[in-house]
């Protein structure tokens, strides 16, 4: 019976993992064109690292197979990470959240390698810049743990402040804001559109932790997909340092993808798309790059492109979501054989005592 059970659950995970997993490009180098290196995440829908065959990658460019490619194998993942950390301070974050959030960004700075390098922003009404980059843990540490409460919440202002810690380094390493909040924006002076266009524009990513059931969760997760990012809810402070540890976790999981694009530069738009085979599925992601050395593209016309590949983002989800849910209906039938076969083990085995 213990045995049966086991594969019951082991069942449930399986359905679990199929229902969410994706590839998202995260990054594209062109700085040695016609040599692109793009940063590959493979993740669950919790936003989990899942380990899959790269060997068995496939990678296309506007429809044509490139045939050879160099692909990092999963936990040899070699860029430097550069880290900025921002913390809410506000006075919600009073007690627990504060405490919890602290805890899980010291985890954070723990699991960096020698190789990356992390900043630290904490905002309430106003931003500060507490630590600015470093690969010395000790010292950050001490930094986080040293902050207080403070009043209302300027989420946005402290993003903008982060990004633009990010301007003067140079593109050979993956660029991204980790940032914390518990509560509504209220006191920012810059908007939601601007700070995303300036990290697109710098090329940095914003993983976002919404904590508790105050926040703004369609800005948050806006702000994070926009930037090749994720959003994490996180509904109870004492989940914070688990969160934080899965997003190092995945961070230091991507694959990078080296490959010589055979098309030259054509001030054209490029669609990538990665396929890895999963079991009885094929796991794929796509991301369009501009072929140019800078955009030539007036901003209305880029505003249409940007709204025609979301809105094929959704389609391409929609479809996803059906696959998923014939995925998940299969599983659930297993699942409830499972469990048939179960009830009739212990009812001949209880019939075998007598």
């Amino acid at each position: 019976m213990g045995r049966t059970l086991r594969i019951v659950a082991l069942g449930l995970l399986v359905s679990a993992a199929l229902a969410g997993q994706q590839i998202k490009i995260r990054q594209l180098n062109l700085t040695r064109f016609p040599e692109i290196t793009a940063i590959v995440s493979i993740e669950s829908g919790t936003g989990a690292p899942m380990p899959v065959a790269v060997d068995r990658m496939k990678l296309y460019e506007n429809g044509r197979q490139i045939s050879e490619m160099k692909v990092s194998p999963a936990g040899d993942f070699s860029y430097p990470i550069w880290s900025v950390i921002v913390i809410d301070k506000s006075g919600s974050m009073r007690g627990a959240p504060l405490r919890e959030a602290k805890a899980g960004a010291a985890r954070f700075v723990s699991m960096m390698r020698s190789i990356d390098q992390a900043a630290l922003v904490e905002f309430d009404t106003q931003v500060s810049v507490s630590r600015r980059f470093d690969a010395e843990k000790t010292g950050l540490v001490k930094q986080i743990d040293a902050i207080r409460v403070g009043s209302d919440t300027a989420l946005l202002d402290a993003i903008w402040t982060a990004t633009n810690l990010f301007s003067a380094s140079t593109p050979e390493k993956v660029k991204m804001v980790l940032a914390l909040s518990d509560g509504r924006e209220n006191r920012s002076g810059h908007r939601l559109d601007a700070v995303i266009e300036n990290a697109r524009r710098q090329g940095v990513s914003i993983y976002v932790i919404g904590l508790g059931n105050r926040v703004d969760r369609a800005m948050l997760t806006r702000m994070a997909e926009r930037t090749d990012a994720n959003y994490y809810p996180a509904p109870r402070a004492e989940e914070l340092q688990s969160i934080y540890q899965r997003i190092s976790q995945l961070l230091h999981a991507q694959i990078t993808l080296r490959f010589r694009t055979p098309f030259p530069r054509d001030d054209q738009w490029h669609l990538l798309r990665v396929e890895i085979p999963f079991q009885d599925s094929l796991l794929t992601g796509e991301r369009l790059y501009l072929s140019a050395r800078e955009s030539k593209i007036p901003t209305s016309v880029l505003e249409k492109i940007v709204a025609q590949e979301e809105q094929a983002g959704k389609q391409a989800r929609r479809r996803l979501l059906f696959q998923d849910e014939t995925k998940t209906v299969i599983v659930l039938l297993l699942v409830l054989g499972l469990l048939v076969a179960l009830m009739v083990g212990v009812i001949f085995s209880r019939r075998k005592r007598r």
